[in-house]
Parts: structure tokens; sequence; C-alpha cells
């Protein structure tokens, strides 16, 4: 299965190409401009660069939030926008899930904070605890003021 990967939900653009289990290609930009001016050029170099056939690919991915409510707003425009005109379905993503996604294979035993701070409320947090095969939520995302954990 091939898939494009967005990620607008804070301050860096991503835009990624995945087949299978496998990175084909990723391009992340953090500069003055916004995801708006980013995404599609980025998206654009990133085929390029890989040889990648659009009419390849199987779905569109994209982070959901919690994060930057514009950034989510372009992210997903875009995401639609691209899954329309190639007809392949969108694949929704909690920004907060990424990283437990990623480490999924990892045998691992304690819990995970994963904090994201964004511009109106003080932070985000989901907390993962290691399972039989990969790592599930214990409890939904959710907002807290800023104060440690404990």
């Amino acid at each position: 299965m091939k898939v494009i990967a967005i990620d607008s939900s804070g301050l860096v653009a991503s835009v990624a190409i995945v087949e299978d289990d496998t990175l084909t290609g990723e391009y992340n930009v953090q500069y003055k401009k916004t995801h708006s001016q980013t995404l599609l050029p980025m998206l654009d170099e990133l085929k390029r660069m890989v040889e990648l056939d659009l009419s390849t690919v199987d779905a569109i991915a994209l982070t959901k939030g919690p994060g930057s409510f514009t950034g989510l707003r372009i992210g997903s425009a875009t995401a639609k926008g691209l899954g329309l005109a190639l007809d392949v379905p969108l694949v929704e993503i909690p920004t907060l899930d990424l990283p437990v996604i990623f480490t999924a294979r990892i045998n691992w035993s304690v819990r995970l904070w994963m904090p994201e701070e964004t511009r109106f409320i003080p932070e985000f947090m989901s907390i993962f605890q290691s399972r039989s095969r990969g790592a599930s939520p214990t409890c939904k995302s959710a907002s807290f003021p800023s104060a440690p954990f404990p």
C-alpha cells in the first residue's frame, strides 16, 4: 500500500511517502512561510525526487489534531483536494498517536506522555501503555493546564 502522509498540525510542515513499511521519502520545513505556501510545493518536489506516479497512491494520511487550528485546516483541505483528485480515501491520525505508531514495534513497558503546546491551550497529552502487539492509548487525548505530571 502506497500512502502520502501530511502533517500540518504544528510549526513544521511535513510530507512523506510510505510504501508498505518503508519510508520512501520525507520532506520537512520550518521556515517563515505558512503551510498553505509550503505543502503542495513540498509534495511536488518529493514526488519528482522519488519518481512517484500519483495513480499508484492508495490513500492520503493526515494528522487530525490536536494542533494549530489554521495548520490543521490547511492540511485537511490539501489532503481532501488530493484525495478527490486521485479518488483515494483519507485516513485521519491523531497527532499525539504519531510517535507511538512509529515505535509500536519496539517492546517497551513504560508509559509515554506526549505533551504538545499550542497557541491557545497550554498543552494536550495522551498516555500510552505497551500491549502484546504494539501500543494502545490508556486514555483519550485531553487538554490540561500546564502543571507537572505526577
